[in-house]
């Protein structure tokens, strides 16, 4: 996967309700030792992590997926290909825990929404380092003039 540093790589877990594991074993190959499928150039990975009955009264089944994808890499190219590789056949669908509904625009902007605020977090983690660095040398200073 291109973006191997852990700054340039979006991951979200995803969890679906399906009527049957039959489009997860057709897209993966099967649903053992966690497989993986790759999509844009290799720039994404979606990984079965795992799959279990639903606790419906109408059964179903329950996937779990981790989506990793690059910073580089438009969400809605990464939500169409999701979108075409495992939402034929879904009831409902999570993106970190927060359900969306199943149409590509819906999915385009929760990827969106969680890249954003990824990204976001981890700019002012890099500003607030920047200001405690600049804080410090000048409250050194202060507590000198003072003495």
């Amino acid at each position: 996967m291109v973006g191997k540093d852990i700054n340039e790589i979006i991951s979200v877990q995803i969890e679906v309700e399906l009527d049957s594991l039959e489009q997860i074993i057709k897209v993966f190959g099967g649903i053992e030792k966690e497989p993986s499928i790759q999509f844009c150039d290799g720039n994404a990975e979606l990984k079965l992590v795992s799959t279990e009955n639903s606790l419906a009264f109408d059964g179903g089944s329950v996937a779990k997926f981790i989506l990793t994808f690059s910073v580089g890499v438009a969400s809605g190219v990464v939500a169409n290909a999701l979108y075409k590789a495992i939402c034929t056949a879904v009831r409902k669908i999570e993106f970190n825990g927060r359900r969306t509904r199943i149409t590509e625009e819906s999915i385009v902007q929760s990827l969106e929404t969680i890249r954003e605020m990824i990204l976001s977090s981890e700019n002012k983690k890099c500003i607030n380092k920047g200001m405690e660095k600049s804080k410090t040398p000048t409250a050194k200073k202060k507590k000198k003039q003072k003495k």
